[in-house]
């Protein structure tokens, strides 16, 4: 260890990092109040004011916005869903339909054990066509569906009767199946 003080590379080296040390030390410690003031100078801007537009110039950016707007015709909304008169149209087989401001699909036939009777329900998915909120409810044999009387002929399809109105509601329709 004693010999790298005795050559001039080891007395160099030890010397420049004393002086590297000395300065760091300097500026980390004594120089803290001059680091400080350049800073509050740094950060104390004046008022900063947005550029101003003249009169002319704002004339001119109107004009040229003004040649790519138009103007916006209210068209009449169109009716959601089916009109009662359509509504009332419905008939034969049918994998959707329409009551009021709700849709009816038929998602489900199934069978449940109640106190060892097998009882048939049906599953149906009704969507407000108005706001979208969809729920799923369930509906037993012969049971009364928004005024029409559900009865389930088999597992993929349920009628519904109302007045003389008659629907087949399926699930799915094949190549097979037609028009009732």
């Amino acid at each position: 260890m004693l010999t790298i003080f005795t050559s001039k590379l080891g007395i160099t080296i030890s010397l420049l990092s004393f002086i590297f040390i000395v300065t760091d030390v300097n500026q980390r410690f004594a120089n803290n109040h001059v680091t400080k003031m350049r800073d509050e100078v740094a950060y104390s801007t004046g008022e900063i004011t947005s550029p101003q537009l003249t009169h002319h110039n704002a004339k001119k950016l109107e004009t040229f916005i003004n040649k790519y707007q138009t103007t916006v015709v209210a068209t009449p909304k169109q009716a959601i869903g089916m009109s009662d008169k359509d509504q009332n149209k419905q008939n034969g087989l049918l994998n959707t339909l329409y009551i009021d401001d709700n849709k009816l699909q038929l998602k489900a036939v199934i069978q449940t054990n109640k106190e060892n009777q097998h009882q048939l329900q049906t599953l149906l998915l009704i969507t407000n066509v108005i706001n979208g909120e969809q729920n799923i409810e369930k509906f037993s044999n012969h049971a009364s569906v928004y005024g029409y009387q559900l009865t389930i002929e088999k597992n993929t399809q349920v009628s519904l009767v109302r007045n003389a109105q008659t629907i087949i509601l399926t699930m799915y329709t094949g190549k097979g199946l037609g028009k009732y």
